[in-house]
C-alpha cells in the first residue's frame, strides 16, 4: 500500500483580485507534511501564513499549483483539516 504524504503543497501560488488591485500572498510553494511530523509556519505580517492554512482547510483554492490532503483535494467539513481561529482579547 503506498504511503501517501497528509498534506502536499506543490507549485501553490494566490493572487487575490479586485478590480483595482492584485495581491500577490503566497508564490511557488512546495511542502510536504508526512504522518507524524509537525510543522510549524512562521514569518512577519503579511507573508502568507494565513493564506497556507486557509488553502490546506480548502476555504480558498489555488491560482496555481495543487493542494491535497490525504490524497485529495481539501474540502471544508470533510474532517481531515480542524481549524482553531483566534479570538480578540
Amino acid at each position: 500500500m503506498q504511503q501517501f504524504p497528509k498534506a502536499l503543497l506543490e507549485g501553490v501560488s494566490k493572487i487575490y483580485e479586485t478590480e483595482k488591485e492584485h495581491v500577490t500572498a503566497v508564490v511557488n510553494v512546495d511542502l510536504t507534511v508526512r504522518e507524524g511530523e509537525v510543522v510549524g509556519i512562521v514569518g512577519p505580517s503579511g507573508c502568507g501564513k494565513t493564506t497556507l492554512l486557509n488553502l490546506m482547510a480548502g476555504f480558498v483554492r489555488p491560482t496555481e499549483g495543487r493542494v491535497l490532503i490525504d490524497d485529495q483535494p481539501p474540502i471544508p467539513g470533510r474532517g481531515s483539516v480542524g481549524v482553531v481561529f483566534p479570538a480578540d482579547s
